[in-house]
């Protein structure tokens, strides 16, 4: 299962390793990450791991396209996952640049999620394809939403493998707060909880207000995948 890799993600190459098996799993052309505002990062501002080639990495690098890449700089600013069809606003340049990728073998059609941390940490995550139209709508449907935890849960993982944020959180749960965090990893509602725990709804929403301000999480998402990733609770 792609998600039991993430608990290897300590270092850059073990980082890489895991965006090549999201790569190969899901049959894209490559896979990126870009991280702003971590401890260490690996060019310039940016904590930078991708599958592209050493041609494009080489390319981009020298030409610091972290200044002026449209995915990177409208994927920042998007709150949903950005489509690079629905790219807005493109200058001649851009648009250069844009077809530049594919020279390099980079998909036409791509996907990027942001995800925004409590720290002001944020991560973009990328992936591209050569799907036709159809082909490629079709691949969003059935993979959007397991892609878009990929992006949250390798981001926390990248975190996790960085000092200032490193931190382990089992022990400053509560036994409620743990069962209503594990039946949350499990896809169940609130209302589910409830039934399943005998406790109101409401206290089901205190708890899981709780473990996210105890796990420095701004989301549910985000405390499953900080949870998982610390090994407190498991996806199986």
């Amino acid at each position: 299962m792609i998600f039991e890799k993430l608990c290897t993600v300590k270092y850059l190459q073990t980082g890489r390793d895991f965006l090549c098996s999201v790569e190969k799993q899901f049959e894209a052309q490559n896979v990126s990450y870009h991280g702003l505002n971590l401890p260490r990062p690996t060019h310039g501002d940016y904590y930078f791991l991708h599958t592209y080639s050493p041609d494009w990495e080489l390319f981009y690098i020298e030409n610091n396209h972290f200044n002026d890449d449209p995915i990177l700089k409208q994927g920042l600013s998007s709150v949903t996952p950005l489509d690079w069809s629905r790219l807005q606003d493109l200058s001649q340049k851009e648009k250069d640049f844009l077809a530049k990728q594919q020279d390099y073998g980079i998909g036409k059609n791509g996907l990027t999620f942001t995800v925004r941390g409590p720290f002001g940490d944020t991560g973009v995550f990328s992936i591209n394809t050569n799907h036709s139209k159809n082909e490629w709508a079709a691949y969003k449907s059935a993979h959007m939403s397991e892609l878009h935890l990929i992006a949250t849960y390798f981001h926390e993982s990248i975190l996790q493998s960085q000092e200032k944020f490193r931190q382990d959180s089992a022990d400053i749960l509560t036994d409620r707060e743990l069962e209503c965090l594990k039946w949350c990893t499990a896809g169940k509602s609130y209302w589910e909880t409830s039934v399943i725990l005998g406790i109101s709804e409401r206290t089901v929403n205190f708890h899981m207000t709780t473990v996210r301000e105890k796990l420095n999480a701004m989301s549910n998402a985000q405390a499953v995948a900080k949870a998982v990733v610390q090994g407190i609770v498991s996806l199986s």
